[in-house]
């Protein structure tokens, strides 16, 4: 007897019921499936058609912007709000951040570096009870009123923070509203403004506990107290060295080149008067010249920087007056303040406080400057191709 043939037999109609549930479960989970794939379509059609594509004017926009002569000062996006003015654009300055610069620590010192390592680069071979204080060691920093502290009060950074955890710190806050970055090459920290334009500021404030995170990197130059510029090209300098072989120039000098003027001004000193100086004065002739007029001047030989202080010990500001001798420089290695953009529109002078505005419905983007013989023109051009795709795509 073939005993479990017998048994399923009997069992069959037993099983009924339960075939039946198992067949009404695959019913609903084909209509679950079918329902969440119809969801995610409306879902996608909804977001990613509607809202994100076709929810806007732009997606029907006809106009378009042409630009002839400098291509390579501005870009140019007509919206759909163009009123087809032609502009014809120059640039004459671009919008700059409010940046802070500090001296640096040098090369070598790769953003991994911890606080604690700039502090005492021997850390790491000191008794482990000295390496412990010094990686728990507090380092403060107050930009624009943020100190960047715990609900406690204690700084965030600490010997064992790195410069890479450092500036994405600051950067991640919104409130101090500045953005930090690290050149590996100079051990310079810099700190700019998020906001670009004269609006923009980036003001260091006193810590209350800590040590000063800025002075780690060699402190900042003093906007007022001192004024220390960038470093010169080239290398060997020496007392003897003259303003015409700082700017570059090879020997035989020329005539030219031995004449050319550099000027200097300070607010207060000389009768606020430009100091007048030529390529064949030397390094020590320019320090006894502003000594004259009550300048302390400065020149770090190693590594080709001017330094100037008032011979009173108070402040000192440049003067609204020519100050060319710091372009051999490269410029003033103090606070710089933001910049508002300049530009020329058809013969009109505006000033922005962002490379990126819109003016008669065409968005620019500002990219370098240009000179007043080599304008840029913007003209703008329907293309209904545009809409009639957007359409097709609908």
């Amino acid at each position: 007897m073939d005993i479990d043939s017998m048994v399923k037999s009997m069992m069959a109609a037993k099983r009924v019921p339960y075939d039946k549930l198992v067949q009404d479960k695959q019913l609903l989970e084909w209509k679950r499936d079918s329902y969440r794939e119809i969801n995610s379509k409306l879902y996608t059609f909804k977001s990613a058609k509607l809202t994100d594509k076709y929810g806007f004017n732009s997606s029907l926009n006809a106009n378009k912007a042409v630009i002839t002569g400098n291509t390579t000062a501005l870009k140019a996006e007509a919206t759909a709000e163009a009123t087809g003015t032609e502009m014809k654009v120059s640039i004459e300055r671009l919008a700059t951040r409010a940046t802070v610069e500090t001296r640096g620590v040098g090369a070598g010192k790769s953003s991994q570096t911890t606080l604690a390592e700039l502090f005492n680069p021997a850390v790491t071979t000191l008794p482990p009870n000295d390496q412990e204080a010094l990686l728990s060691k507090e380092f403060a920093i107050t930009i624009n009123g943020e100190s960047f502290r715990d609900n406690s009060g204690k700084p965030l950074f600490t010997g064992k923070t790195s410069i890479a955890t450092m500036v994405s710190t600051i950067n991640a806050n919104t409130k101090a509203n500045a953005i930090a970055s690290y050149d590996e090459i100079t051990g310079k920290l810099f700190i700019r403004s998020k906001t670009s334009g004269s609006e923009g500021k980036v003001e260091l404030g006193a810590i209350s506990s800590g040590e000063s995170i800025l002075e780690l990197f060699k402190g900042v130059p003093a906007e007022k107290a001192i004024i220390e510029t960038n470093s010169a090209k080239g290398a060997g300098f020496t007392g003897s060295t003259t303003l015409a072989k700082l700017a570059g120039a090879t020997e035989p000098f020329t005539g030219t080149d031995l004449d050319k003027e550099y000027k200097l001004s300070f607010k207060g000193i000389n009768s606020g008067n430009p100091i007048t100086f030529k390529g064949s004065d030397s390094i020590d002739n320019i320090i006894s010249q502003l000594d004259a007029v009550g300048v302390t001047a400065t020149f770090d030989m190693s590594k080709g920087k001017f330094s100037f202080k008032s011979e009173s010990g108070g402040s000192i500001e440049l003067g609204t007056g020519e100050n060319t001798l710091f372009d051999i420089f490269n410029g003033v290695q103090t606070y710089s303040s933001g910049l508002n953009s300049q530009v020329t529109i058809n013969g009109t002078k505006l000033e922005k406080d962002s490379n990126n505005f819109t003016i008669n419905g065409v968005s620019l983007t500002l990219l370098e400057t240009s000179a007043l013989d080599k304008l840029t023109t913007i003209n703008t051009q329907t293309d209904s191709s545009t809409a009639i795709e957007t359409i097709k795509g609908l």
